[in-house]
C-alpha cells in the first residue's frame, strides 16, 4: 500500500506471479520465466471515485546471479472521478547488457509501445514461436 504523490489517494497493489518455465542462461545459471498479472486498487471506498487497473507482464530472472535479465510489463488504468475520466496505458521493457553472458539475445531492444499488441510470452521460447 502507498499514497499517491499528488492527491494522497491510498492505493494498493495486488499481484500474482506464476513460474512458467526454467531455462539455461548466463554462465552455468538457470533463469526463471515468470508471468505476472494483477491490478492497482483503492483499498477504501471514496465517493465518486473509481479506478480500473490491469497489469500484465513477463520477466526472466537469473537465479544464481540474482537479477532480472529481461522484462516487459504493461499497465492500463482508467480513473473516473465525478464526470472526469483519465486513461493511461504504459509499458516498460528492460534487458541486462552486462555481464554479456546473461543478455537474452532473443530480444535485443528495449523499445516498448503501449498501443501495440502484447503476447505476454518470453521471446525465443517454443511457446512464443507458435
Amino acid at each position: 500500500r502507498w499514497a499517491s504523490d499528488n492527491s494522497g489517494i491510498p492505493l494498493e497493489l495486488d499481484l500474482v506471479a506464476i513460474l512458467k518455465g526454467v531455462y539455461a542462461c548466463g554462465a552455468d545459471d538457470q533463469c526463471a520465466d515468470i508471468e505476472i498479472s494483477g491490478q492497482v486498487g483503492i483499498p477504501q471506498k471514496i465517493p465518486k471515485l473509481r479506478l480500473d487497473s490491469e497489469i500484465t507482464g513477463r520477466m526472466l530472472f537469473a537465479v544464481r546471479h540474482g537479477s532480472i535479465i529481461w522484462s516487459e510489463i504493461r499497465t492500463n488504468e482508467r480513473l473516473v472521478a465525478d464526470s472526469h475520466e483519465s486513461n493511461v496505458s504504459s509499458c516498460m521493457k528492460s534487458r541486462i547488457e552486462e555481464p554479456s553472458a546473461y543478455t537474452w539475445t532473443w530480444d535485443s531492444g528495449v523499445k516498448c509501445e503501449p498501443g501495440e499488441s502484447f503476447a505476454n510470452m518470453l521471446p525465443g521460447t517454443k511457446a512464443s514461436e507458435n
